[in-house]
Order: C-alpha cells, then structure tokens, then sequence
C-alpha cells in the first residue's frame, strides 16, 4: 500500500504530504509529468503504484522546507524530487535534488517556492559511506535529543541567559502576562511561568506543543505560527528565544513587529539568537556561506519605528567547553544543523575544523556562543 508522510499540517485545511516515488511509465491523477526532467508532481493524498517513502533519506528536504501553513483547502504544496535523485539507491550519499511548488487545484501549478539545487553525486568516491557526512537531525529523533544534551552538558549558555533574562523580569513594573513565541518543549516558558498570573505559549509544531501542554498544562497553548497567532492579552514579557533560525530573514522584520504589537505599554519584547561573531557563527559562515545577524533585525526596526519604541541590543557571552574531542564535534554538528542542510558536509572535514579552531592548549575544547538580546521598549 502507499504510504504518506505527513510532514506539516495546519489547523485549517492545508497540508503538505512528501512522498519519494520512483519514475513510472504512467501518470496517475492528481499526480502528472512535468516535461522538466521527467519529475513527477505530487500533491497531498496522491496515491501512486509502487510509491515508496523513506523518512532518512527525506530528512535533508523536511529540514529545509520548515512549516508552511495554507488557508484554503484548494491550495497545496508539492514536492518534486528529481529524477537523479529518485533513481538513487538509498545510504549512496546522492544529494537530493528537488524543487516546490504552490498548486491549485484547479489552476495547476502556479508558483515556484524553491529553485532546485543542481544534484551532486557522491558515489563516485566508492570509499565515502553516509556515516561519513555530517548527520542532518530530525527534532524529534533520538539522535537530535542526544546531541542537544551533549551541548547542555558543555555549555552555560542557558544558565547565563535565564539570568539574564530573570534580571529583566524583575526590573519589570508588572508581571501579569508572559508570552513566550516559539515556546517549543517550554523549557524556556517553565522557568519563568510561575513569576506571571498568565501564561501564554506559541508553538506551531504540534509534537513540541503536545510535550509543552504536558510541561506546563496551566498555559494557554496556542498552536499556530507567530504570524497567525492572536493572544488574547497583552504581555508584560514577550519572549523570542532562539527561534529565528528557523524563520527565513527577509520575514524577520514582519514577525518582530507582531512580537511587538502582543506588548503591553510598561513591558518588554526580548528576542535572543547567538550573536554574529562567535565561534559557532564564523563555522557556519565557512561550511555554508550564511551566520545569523540580529543587529541588522534592531537596525530595521529601529529605523522605521524608532519614535515610537526604545531599542537595544545586549551581548551575553557563553561558551561551550568540553575535554572531548567526540563532544566537541557533536556540538558543532548540532550547531551546524542550525540551517537547512541539503548537502551534509564530510564529517572529516568538520572534525579537522574543530581541531583546528576549538582546541585549546591545555588539550580541551573551547568555542564561544555568546547571544544577542534584542530588546523592545515603548517609549514614555
């Protein structure tokens, strides 16, 4: 029987179902050809003979696509996985080649959402495995949750930033409302919950918002994105934290202005994200071109709404510090996976950098992850 993998679903009525089929002779509506390299066009609840799914070899396609929510239940998404890739065998270590689509479905296919990547083909170094790349986490995998406490357990960078934050909560005129924006497990929403009389919790993913209900089953769980979400009150403390990684940049602007319109008039918004320079930044510039810039977000604002709204920017540093080599190459995986990766690097090639750049001479390992707090004030 074919199988579906559901990989976003909203809470209305659009969804996007990935599939990895492989070519058929025939088409199948509401499947069809598209003359551009024989790659088939799959909408959700298409059902195909022969269609196979792997959930491993999709994870670099999932990781880069994020959530995508659609309001009318005749749009959907689709997902088109060339035929280079598609005919690849799995574990080769082919890198997916594969385009999306916003369709209607009267209208067809209307809008390219991703230029596909030209596919790069590893197999011709026979002596490259897949454990011989970087792995691309799934949030919700066994290997993603052990590479998280991995970085726990070496790091004080979330010591320093619930003080930090605990400092501006105290600081606060009323404690009220707290909104906490891309809340995910609640972590983060546990640990300052109890100093407000309400709490309200944004979490689009409905597998972090079900652990966070349990968690924290007094908050109010709203399951939506930041952009969609309507509180119902206005908060003392709005809360950002680390969640812009995975929010494309040119939309940055538009979801801090939302963050900011929940606030009430004596309180504070505070997005947090790793500051440009650290050491984790500058590995991400050098494996993929791309480090996060949240001074650039406070420019913007500041720029188009500083009369209105005092904005500052604190550094916070961090480290990560481990005697490990195994560790500190499982931190920079980790931090590596803050982006979308499509083509995984080699792993020798990471572990080279980390001895490079992370070893100390006493034999440890040492990279700063020093954050940024963006800081929302109304002016008075």
């Amino acid at each position: 029987m074919p199988q579906e993998i559901l990989f976003s679903q909203s809470r209305r009525n659009g969804c996007i179902t990935i599939f990895r089929a492989r070519r058929s002779s025939r088409s199948y509506p509401p499947a069809r050809w598209d003359p551009y390299k024989n790659t088939c066009i799959l909408t959700p609840h298409t059902s195909l003979p022969g269609l196979s799914t792997s959930r491993r070899s999709l994870l670099p396609v999932t990781r880069a696509l994020g959530p995508i929510t659609l309001d009318n239940p005749e749009w959907s998404v689709a997902l088109v996985l060339h035929e280079k890739w598609l005919d690849g065998a799995e574990g080769t270590g082919l890198s997916p080649a594969y385009s999306l689509w916003l369709c209607h479905g009267k209208k067809g296919m209307l809008r390219h959402l991703h230029k596909p990547e030209p596919p790069v083909d590893r197999r011709k170094d026979s002596a490259m495995t897949q454990s011989e790349f970087v792995r691309v986490f799934d949030s919700q995998g066994e290997d993603y949750k052990r590479a998280f406490q991995v970085f726990l357990d070496s790091t004080d960078q979330k010591r320093n930033a619930k003080r930090f934050l605990q400092r501006l909560v105290d600081d606060l005129p009323a404690r009220k409302v707290f909104i906490d924006a891309g809340a995910g497990t609640g972590e983060v929403t546990k640990a300052f919950a109890p100093t407000f009389d309400r709490t309200i919790a944004i979490e689009p993913n409905a597998h972090l918002l079900a652990q966070l209900q349990r968690a924290i089953p007094q908050a109010d769980a709203i399951g939506t994105s930041i952009l969609d979400a309507s509180p119902e009150a206005q908060g003392d403390f709005v809360l950002c934290s680390h969640t812009l990684y995975y929010i494309p940049a040119d939309e940055w602007l538009a979801h801090l202005e939302r963050l900011v319109s929940w606030m009430s008039p004596t309180g504070v918004t505070v997005v947090v994200l790793q500051n440009r320079g650290t050491d984790c930044m500058t590995m991400l510039q050098h494996f993929f071109g791309h480090r996060f810039d949240l001074g650039s977000l406070a420019d913007a604002f500041r720029a188009k709404h500083g009369d209105h709204y005092e904005v500052s920017t604190t550094l916070d540093q961090a480290h990560v510090e481990t005697s490990e080599q195994s560790a500190a190459c499982t931190v920079a995986e980790f931090m590596l996976n803050l982006l979308p990766i499509s083509q995984p690097p080699v792993k020798r090639d990471l572990d080279a950098y980390v001895a490079k750049h992370f070893a100390t001479t006493d034999g440890a390992y040492r990279l700063s992850v020093h954050q940024d707090f963006l800081q929302i004030r109304e002016r008075q």
